[in-house]
């Protein structure tokens, strides 16, 4: 995201609609891969309460076709992942 439209709540509003329409559908998590580099997504999603997910990182590398355009690659990935569904604790009778 464009850092003049960070700290905007564009970003937690998108991921909050994504969540909602995972759960929706029957999910009880979601999981995600972010740029170890992306720091600013990293502290965003941490807030929203995701964590690493216990998998190793991936260095991906190669080329890609974003937007009509080429772009080189070289980069690690983080896995992060966040619980959808809360249980019931248990009660005691």
């Amino acid at each position: 995201m464009p850092v003049e439209l960070r700290g905007r709540g564009i970003g937690t509003t998108l991921a909050e609609a994504a969540e909602e329409l995972i759960r929706a559908r029957g999910h009880e998590s979601v999981s995600l891969s972010v740029s170890s580099e992306n720091a600013a997504a990293r502290r965003l999603y941490e807030r929203l309460g995701y964590i690493l997910a216990g998998r190793a990182p991936k260095r991906v590398t190669g080329t890609i076709r974003v937007r009509g355009g080429i772009l080189e690659v070289d980069d690690t990935l983080l896995y992060l992942e966040k619980r959808l569904v809360d249980f019931p604790s248990a009660r005691s009778s």
